[in-house]
Parts: structure tokens; sequence; C-alpha cells
């Protein structure tokens, strides 16, 4: 049998309604107008890897029920754990493992040597374009008694270095965490995993830089390049009614629908039917508790709001983004048929 302990908040109770014991929720403190209920799951695993010793882990789940913003009933799961070494030694422990754990050692050591090495060539090859910069700029001043300007200083900025550089940094931070992982001194396997998705990500995007000394392969590229100022203008205006649409959502549908309960909710709910992701279920699930006129006006306006925000991102600011994208992509085809800058 699972033990659980409860913690119940209620309001309009003419009892005290905390209840920090083993047992359950009765019906008349859901009847009384339920705040805040939480069940607390305590756990006990053993963790049996590659690591030269098992460890224990203590998870705590926690399942809250909540209605403190009275937005409708939000039922959220959380997952707490706390790593300790375990005392005695596993019964199918060999010599195996312990080879196995040496080379995670060994590859996560040579991880960072690499990263180590990479970072200091980039750092280098910074210097050498910033020494080119100050030659250039003292050459500038003295043959032509004039200053470099802005566009000419970026051309001395190489972004896929600091792309590189990134890529370096996090790589041997993930790496370095990993080890101490391996070797029981930390246990933050998700700091780990985010450092080590975003150094590849990062680096696979820096395999972009050999794409850019062919003309047709850096079609791509150059095409976001140019359309970038354009899209950034653009989408000012479109995050300014992306607001109004979400905050109006979030006020007045949040009691009616579990897909507006909070800002965030309602911003994930309204870029989902932009993709045309489960729009029957979001207009479907708008439920009223009021009288008859209420409802109807509720069902009236959720009509409305859902058509025409569906019918104005999909057909109007969809369509100009894709129009700007293939503006800047002929722009770049026609300038680029001859020769190419980039």
């Amino acid at each position: 049998m699972l033990n659980y302990t409860t913690n119940v908040q209620c309001k309009l109770c003419d009892y005290k309604c905390v209840n920090e014991s083993k047992g359950k929720i009765s019906a008349r403190q859901f009847s009384m107008g339920l705040q805040k209920y939480n069940m607390v799951f305590p756990l006990q695993l053993l963790l049996i890897g590659y690591l030269s010793k098992p460890h224990c882990i203590s998870l705590r789940y926690e399942i809250q029920f909540s209605n403190s913003l009275e937005t409708g009933l939000e039922t959220e799961l959380w997952m707490h754990y706390d790593f300790d070494e375990c005392t005695s030694k596993r019964d199918d422990q060999d010599d195996t493992d312990d080879v196995k754990y040496y080379n995670y050692v060994v590859l996560d050591a040579a991880v960072m040597l690499l990263s180590i090495l990479s970072t200091l060539t980039v750092i280098q090859k910074m210097l050498f374009a910033f020494q080119l910069y100050v030659k250039t700029k003292n050459f500038i001043g003295k043959t032509y008694s004039r200053y470099l300007n802005k566009r000419e200083k970026h051309l001395f900025v190489n972004y896929w270095y600091l792309c590189i550089l990134l890529a370096d940094l996090t790589i041997f931070a993930a790496a370095a965490l990993k080890l101490c992982i391996d070797i029981g001194m930390a246990y933050h396997f998700d700091m780990c995993t985010l450092l080590l998705g975003i150094g590849v990500w990062l680096s696979y995007l820096g395999l972009l830089r050999y794409l850019t000394f062919g003309k047709h392969y850096s079609m791509i590229l150059n095409t976001i390049v140019v359309a970038l100022p354009h899209l950034g203008r653009f989408m000012v205006c479109v995050i300014i009614v992306s607001l109004a649409y979400i905050f109006c959502g979030w006020l007045v549908l949040s009691p009616y629908n579990v897909k507006f309960t909070s800002f965030w909710v309602t911003m994930e709910t309204l870029f989902s039917l932009l993709n045309g992701d489960d729009m029957f279920a979001t207009f479907d699930l708008v439920k009223t508790r009021s009288s008859i006129t209420t409802q109807h006006l509720i069902l009236i306006f959720s009509r409305v709001y859902l058509y025409s925000y569906v019918c104005f991102f999909i057909y109007v600011v969809l369509s100009l983004c894709i129009s700007i994208i293939e503006d800047a992509y002929t722009v770049v085809s026609n300038y680029c048929s001859d020769s190419c800058p980039w």
C-alpha cells in the first residue's frame, strides 16, 4: 500500500480544513470551495548503471489541485529527487563495469581537452582579426583621413567564431559536469544535459559556415540575412496583436477552458492553433456554469475570438511573412546569379 500525505486548503469553511495526516479529502471539503489540495508520495529507488558504486535516489512526488486564482481547477505534478551514495556494494558488480567506468572518465577528459584546444584556436583567430582591425583603422585614418563606419567595423567580426566559442565553452562545462557525475561528486543531470544539448546545437550550426563557400548552398543563409531586418519590423506589429489576443483570451475564457488558465498556457494554445493543432478540442472545451444568457454570450464570444484569431494570423500574418521571405530570396537569387559577394 502506498503511503501519502495530504494538505488541503478551502475557503468559506467553518472548520479547520488542513489535514497533514494520512487519509483522503472528504466530499464536504470539495463542496465548500476547494482552494488547494496537495498529495505527496515518497519513494526510494536504487540506481544501477556504469558508475563505480550504486546510488540511492529519494524521490518525492507532489500532485497539486489548485483553484486559488478561481480560473478553473488546475492539476500539476512535481518530482523532487536527492542522490545518496549507498554504503553497500552491488552483488553483480564485476571488473567489466569498472572498465566501462574508466572508459567514460577517459572520454570525458578527452572531450574537455579537445574543447580547450578548440577554444584557444578560436581566441587566436579573434585576436588576429582584432589586430587586422587596428591596422586597417590606422591605415584608413592616415591615408584617407576618415574613420571606419559601423558597417565596415562589423566586417572584422566573425560571428561564426563566436558561435564556435560558445559551443566549446558549453561542451567543456557539460563534460566537466559529466565527469563529476561519473566520479560521484555531483548529480546535476538536468544541467549537464542542458549544457550538452546547447553545445551540440551550436556545434552543428557552426558547420553551416562551410556552406557559405558555395554560392548555391549558402542561399538560405543569405536569404535569412536579407529578410531578417524586414521580419523584425514586421514582428513588432504581430507581437502587439498577439498580446491583445493572449490577454483577452486569458481574462475571458480562463474559467471555462483549461487551455486558457494562465498567460503562458494561453500563448501556447494560440500558437498551436496557428499551426492547425487541436482546433476542434479548443472550440469544444468552452463550458460555462452560469445562466443561459451568460452561457450564450460566452459561447458567441469564444467563437468570434477564435475564428478572428485563426483567420487573421493564418490568412494574413503567415502569408505576409512568407511574402517577405520570398522577396528576400528573389533579391538574393538575382543578385547572386553571376557573382555573389558572400
